[in-house]
């Protein structure tokens, strides 16, 4: 049997600013895509990137992991980028990734990310994991227990939990909702 270190058992696009926290480490049986973006039109070319450079199709899942200062309107990376700017990017890369983006937002108030899938009809993400607080700079470390747990078990909600475990102690929330639990809390209203 092929040892993780050949085989990828996870795909992790990761996101982050100059001034965000110091990139994740590699991973045994995470293959890892990293770009550091300092404006706009650098977050949605690298976006763009990732999704041309999926090969379809997909034998593993798929993280969109983005590291950067937000809140609810969006994500900063040297200057605002707004959840709406953000969604057709989105869109394109779920699309690419057969509908079943994890994002994965490792910034205060990441959870905000869950409005763009109200208020579009095709959706950006299949999952979304965040928080609705301010993130202790701290929390980033307990992202690689997440994708340890997720890369070995093939299991997104026990790597949710074995986070939830890890952040014990910080103030911080963590949420794992799919876009089709958004979408059926607003219709329930």
């Amino acid at each position: 049997m092929p040892s993780l270190r050949t085989r990828p058992r996870l795909l992790r696009f990761l996101i982050q600013t100059p001034g965000a926290a110091s990139p994740l480490p590699p991973i045994d049986g995470v293959s890892q895509v990293y770009k550091c973006v300092t404006c706009k039109h650098e977050l949605l070319a690298a976006l763009r990137d990732f999704s041309g450079s999926l090969n379809l199709p997909l034998k593993v899942p798929v993280a969109l992991h983005i590291t950067a200062h937000g809140n609810s309107t969006g994500i900063d990376v040297g200057e605002i980028v707004s959840w709406s700017d953000l969604a057709p990017s989105l869109i394109a890369l779920n699309s690419a990734c057969d509908g079943k983006l994890v994002l994965c937002m490792s910034s205060c108030e990441g959870i905000s990310a869950g409005g763009m899938a109200l208020t579009i009809a095709e959706p950006p993400f299949r999952t979304l994991l965040g928080s609705p607080d301010k993130l202790d700079r701290r929390v980033n470390v307990n992202w690689d227990a997440f994708y340890r747990e997720w890369a070995r078990s093939q299991n997104l909600n026990a790597a949710f939990s074995n986070l939830q475990v890890q952040c014990r102690g910080y103030q911080e929330r963590f949420f794992l909702l799919t876009a089709a639990e958004l979408q059926s809390c607003v219709s329930l209203q």
